[in-house]
């Protein structure tokens, strides 16, 4: 992923922490809203869908962990 793509990220998730592959809810949330802005800028950048399917995966990965902690509770 380029230099551009990880600043815009960066700039996404501002001075939250961010942990990833955990089950707070927070960062499902975070990821989330990660997700939907990287679909809807992603025909304006290079490579875009590249970003929009990593986020997506990063998504469903934290999805299916959510899913798993929360069936075992």
């Amino acid at each position: 992923m380029g230099e551009f793509h990880c600043c815009l990220l960066t700039n996404m998730l501002g001075s939250k922490s961010f942990v990833a592959f955990s089950n707070r809810s927070s960062d499902f949330e975070l990821l989330t809203k990660t997700w939907k802005v990287c679909t809807k800028v992603a025909r304006y950048l290079e490579q875009g869908h590249c970003l929009e399917n990593l986020s997506w995966r990063l998504w469903h990965l934290q999805s299916l962990i959510v899913d798993t902690d929360n069936a075992s509770i």
